[in-house]
Order: C-alpha cells, then structure tokens, then sequence
C-alpha cells in the first residue's frame, strides 16, 4: 500500500481522491487488530488490483486476478469513474438521470468495510466468512444482500406505493455518498427510501470502491416471474381492465448491475466468465436471501438456465413470453394472446468513456423472432422444468399499442392500433381496449379510459386503427390528475 502511495504520482486523474483514499488504507490497516487486519487485507485485494493497474501502469498488471480487465479504458470506466448515468423512462422513450457514486469519499471505505462486518454470515461465523474476501463471487452476493435491509441491517428499506413520510422520494436521491453516510450515522438502521434504480447505483458504489469492476443496467419491459417457468401471466377482465393484484408483472424498466468476474466455480474454460447480473432491489428470495446473482450474462444469453445463480430469474425478466389471459364474470379463464417478443427491450449502460448509451441487448439475447432466439428459450425451459420446448403457441393476431406522435405533458394522449393477422381465413374482433394508472412496476391502479371497436380482419394481412376522435383518445383531464397516485 505505502508502495502504491509512493506512486500516486504517476496518475493523471483524481489524483488527490485516490491519495486520501490510499492513506486511508495504511491508517486503516495499522491500526485495527490483527484479526481485523486479516479482514482488511482479504477485503481489499479485490480492489488493489483494479486501483495499482491505474497507478503503476500495465507492468503490474496480473491476468490472473478474478477481476481481470484487459483494457485500460473499461478500467477506468467500471472502477475509478465516480461519475455516472442512470437510464429510466420507457423503451420508447429513454430519459437519463446522472449519479455521483463517489467510492473515492474519504469515508466510504470504512462504510463499506462495516457493511461487510454487519452482514450475518459474518455475525454467524467470522473467520469463514473473512477467509472468503479474496473471492469476487462470495462478496459480490453478499453486498447484493446488503444493499436492500430485508434480511438484515442492509443499507435501503425499498418503497413502492407512492408513500414516502418519515424518508426521501427514491426520485430525489441523486448519490450514494450521501445514503451510505447516512446509513453508517444512524447505527446501520436502513434509508428510507429505494426503488431498483437507487439500490443498483448504491451497489456499484460498493463494488467499485472494494475493487470489483461493474455497470449500472436498465433493462426496458421487465418481467417479474414469480414462480419462474419463464412464461408471464396477464389477466384481463371481459370489460377490458386489469386485476389490480397480479403475482407475474412487466415493469416498465428494471434496473440493476453488472460486475465482471471469473466463474472457476461453473467452468474451467472460461465459459461463463465476464460480465454478471447482480440485483440488490428484493424481489425474490435466492436461498432464503433476499438477493440475487451473480448470474453469468453469458448464460442468460445462450439460455442455461441450470447454472449458478439465479438464473431462470434473469432469463425471465429478459426473454420470458408472455400469455394473456381473459377472466369471464364466472371466474372461468380463456387464452386470448401469445406474445413472445415483448419482454427485454433496450437493455441500456453508460457508454465507455463518453456519456452516451449503448445498447447490450445483443448480449443477453439473440434477435427476437430470431431461430437462435426461440433455440435459446427452448433450452432454458427444458433446464427449468424439463420439457423439450416452450407452450407458448405462435399467436394467429398479433397487436401492437403505441402513441401517435410525440408525447406532449399536458397534452391528450393519441393513440395508434396495430392489428395483424397470420390466420388463413377473415377473422371478425370486437376490439376492447382500457387505460390505466399504471406504476412503473406494473402494478396497476385506477382505470380512466375504455374505447369498444368491431374490425374485420382479412386474412394474412394487417390493418391500423388510430384512434383520434374525441371518443377515441386519451384526454389530458382523465389522466393527469392521476398520474401520481
């Protein structure tokens, strides 16, 4: 460390950051215990390789390191770049919101360093769970545990439903300097409050600051498949609107990280190494813990869903089909629509070394439609449930809603309807199409427009339906009074 301190020189970016921040380290290693000292030392060798490859150039460099990164740039991007962009919105239309991850504050290690100390498999048995520091794979879902306060004394108490007193908006937090300095001030009682976008970009911190180089991912139409068998269930009443409680859901974008790392413990020929899903929002339980990953990317895109960890998951929220179901007045349930290219769309990051987005749907999966696409899902069902291909049949119509024009605040909203059929034979519909408040979880709330339309479809062909008489669109008054509810 005092070696690496010696040559802070040598660094052209944050130099006086990664100066206070190394001599951190020294005090910090003499003057905690000696087992302490084993702790600090296990904890940070993740991370000195990431910070000596900047400060003392390539001749230091180990390719043998679990968090290897052979490129300079990404390097400096996915680990020294406190800086960041957040993506949100829907996949039509992106917005972009920027985050100070901050891992150099003088004080972040130390916060980093107690939230590891508070997690409970180190209250459980601390010498095994010191010993384990070394290993990206072990730290990695420990920290996605913390993060979220479910389990344990994690950092961010999650809130959803629009009620925020005694905490802050999860849309005001712009920094996870100032939620890890307030979660160390009050004796590690969790912040109020985070939704996924929050508990990803406070993860990256903690990953980035213990050396671990990773990425902040949005992920547009994002399934949540409860009892994971890859298939997103969607009940509609015979009037057109939506069960306000639904299990399976597909929230208008998801957000959580990426972290880069070899997989020895899946493969030795380097199959599964390279990029991994890691979420900390708590949605589903992995081995009674509320976290999840790290996934291999590389998995999810060739559709292995067998592999460690949570894999069926993360294939689910990317690629799952999805059937609607219509719910008669008597209870009884009719399979109205098949759709299987909705799910993972626009999948986003921070471009290296610029503040543009780059778009990695490619790496998570093969082109929808696509004959690789549908192999990859058929064999991620087969690992999963054990049949030979997915049930989910080619719909005969096939629909798709999308605004006309660009959306205006404060204005009517226009909307354009997309029927196509591949039905040998005319098909006659009655068309019933609902609006309603809708969260970006996909949890609906109050319904504020319904529109009945009869169309017959000739065969083999598609037809559009705008919808702009005053009858037909979305009036401003029916909504946005709403839209915050």
């Amino acid at each position: 460390l005092i070696f690496f301190l010696q040559n802070c020189e040598r660094t052209t970016t944050s130099i006086k950051k990664k100066s206070q921040f190394i001599q951190n380290c020294v005090a910090l290693f003499c003057t905690q215990t000696a087992l302490n000292r084993v702790q600090f030392l296990c904890s940070r060798l993740i991370f000195v390789h990431g910070i000596q490859q900047q400060l003392n150039g390539p001749a230091l460099v180990s390719a043998d390191d679990g968090v290897f990164l052979s490129s300079d740039a990404e390097r400096q991007e996915f680990v020294m770049n406190e800086q960041g962009i957040l993506y949100k919105g829907v996949d039509e239309y992106i917005t972009n919101t920027s985050w100070d991850f901050g891992q150099f504050e003088e004080d972040i290690l130390d916060i980093c360093l107690k939230l590891l100390d508070v997690n409970p498999k180190c209250l459980k048995d601390a010498a095994e769970d010191y010993s384990a520091r070394c290993n990206p794979i072990y730290i990695s879902r420990v920290v996605s545990a913390m993060i979220n306060s479910d389990d344990d004394k994690g950092v961010l108490m999650g809130q959803w439903d629009g009620t925020y007193i005694g905490g802050v908006v999860p849309s005001n937090w712009s920094s996870s300097v100032d939620i890890l300095r307030h979660w160390i001030k009050y004796d590690c009682h969790p912040v109020k409050f985070g939704q996924c976008w929050v508990f990803a970009a406070v993860m990256c911190t903690v990953l980035r600051c213990l050396g671990i180089p990773s990425r902040v991912i949005t992920n547009y139409q994002s399934a949540h498949d409860t009892d994971q068998n890859l298939v997103i269930d969607e009940y509609f009443s015979d009037y057109g609107v939506r069960p306000k409680r639904n299990l399976d859901s597909v929230w208008n974008y998801h957000v959580w990280v990426e972290g880069w790392m070899r997989r020895p413990d899946l493969s030795q020929d380097s199959l599964y190494d390279g990029w991994q899903v890691l979420d900390p929002t708590p949605q589903e339980r992995s081995s009674g813990t509320y976290c999840c990953g790290p996934a291999p990317v590389k998995a999810i895109l060739e559709g292995h869903t067998d592999v460690k960890y949570d894999i069926p998951f993360v294939y689910g929220e990317v690629n799952a089909d999805k059937i609607t179901w219509l719910v008669m007045a008597n209870g009884s349930k009719k399979k109205i629509l098949s759709d299987t290219k909705t799910v993972g769309q626009n999948i986003s990051t921070k471009a290296v070394g610029s503040d543009s987005r780059q778009d990695i749907t490619d790496q998570y999966k093969h082109p929808e439609g696509s004959v690789k696409e549908r192999a990859a899902y058929d064999e991620a069902v087969k690992r999963v449930t054990g049949l030979k291909e997915s049930q989910t049949p080619r719909p005969s119509v096939q629909m798709k809603l999308s605004l006309d024009g660009v959306p205006l605040n404060g204005a009517d909203i226009r909307l354009k309807l997309l029927v196509k059929s591949e039905n040998s034979k005319a098909q006659d519909l009655t068309l019933k199409m609902s609006a309603q408040v809708m969260r970006y979880t996909g949890n609906p709330a109050a319904g504020i427009w319904s529109h009945t339309a009869d169309l017959q479809l000739q065969p083999n062909t598609g037809t559009g339906l705008v919808l702009t008489t005053n009858q037909r669109q979305l009036a401003y008054k029916s909504y946005g009074h709403k839209q915050h509810q």
